[in-house]
């Protein structure tokens, strides 16, 4: 049995860069792919949770208070 084929929109890159800037100077945020080796990931998670934050919550705080 094959699947059904789905149709996918493509985006340029003027429209993805358009639809990811904000209105607002207080919204304006930065995108970006981080890449963790696994055991740096599995200890920022620890630590993460022994604080009660999400992983992303704890990066950025780990980032505003080593800035």
């Amino acid at each position: 049995m094959a699947w059904p084929k789905m149709s996918v929109k493509k985006k340029t890159e003027d429209s993805f860069v358009e639809g990811a800037k904000s209105t607002t100077e207080e919204e304006r945020v930065k995108t970006f792919l981080l890449r963790l080796p696994y055991d740096v990931r599995k200890r920022a998670k620890q630590k993460a949770v022994e604080h009660d934050m999400t992983l992303h919550d704890y990066l950025l705080e780990v980032i505003r208070r080593n800035c």
